[in-house]
């Protein structure tokens, strides 16, 4: 058993990036894995053999996969759902126009082979995550197969959002990943307190005129 961790690190500094690269991220993540399974959204585009909302285990070549969910809950139970993307095959969620900053899936079995390309929405950078990614070795020590599970949850910390996002598996299969969820990046807690204040400043600077 891998001991609970979570650590949260500033992909700017992590990520083999373009030195241009126009945005930053935080990556949170964690194998204190969600014991409910949530059906994927399906892909707005996919390449190659994209395995969306299955079930189960599968050894057949050359599109073998290993479901998130085992040693979690029964990988044969129906609501046990995760979408496997293939060798060399694609699968991307176009987000732009939703000022979706917040993405949130199971990545199973984080590999070497396992890319995860995110761009950022206004004509941003893409950057590249990789499985192997140092921000992922807290709770995987060393890059290579057969790792389990990890929750991964990533921010844009621009406020910008992202345009699109994309799983890949290069070379070998699968890039597995179950529970995808997307959402705004939540306001900061000050900030409803800063309108209100600029709300109220406004208001008697109306009344010192009128008087």
């Amino acid at each position: 058993m891998f001991k609970t961790l979570k650590t949260t690190l500033v992909a700017a500094g992590m990520l083999a990036a373009s030195a241009s690269l126009a945005f930053a991220v935080t990556i949170t993540q964690s194998n204190v894995i969600p014991t409910t399974p949530v059906a994927n959204p399906l892909a707005d585009s996919t390449t190659g053999f994209v395995a969306e909302n299955v079930v189960g285990n599968s050894t057949a070549f050359p599109n073998q996969r290993l479901s998130p969910w085992t040693g979690i809950i029964n990988v044969d139970d129906p609501s046990a759902l995760y979408t496997a993307v293939s060798r060399d095959a694609t699968a991307t969620y176009s987000l732009a126009g939703n000022s979706m900053g917040v993405v949130s899936f199971i990545w199973g079995s984080p590999d070497t082979y396992n890319d995860l390309e995110i761009t950022l929405s206004g004509g941003g950078a893409t950057t590249v995550i990789n499985g192997a990614d140092p921000a992922l070795q807290p709770i995987f020590p060393s890059p290579g197969l057969g790792r389990g599970a990890v929750l991964v949850t990533i921010t844009d910390t621009t406020g910008a959002g992202f345009d699109s996002i994309t799983f890949k598996s290069v070379g070998l299969p699968a890039f597995e990943f179950a529970n995808l969820t997307m959402a705004a990046v939540p306001l900061p807690a000050s900030l409803p307190l800063l309108f209100a204040g600029l709300g109220g400043i406004a208001f008697m600077r109306s009344r010192r005129k009128k008087s």
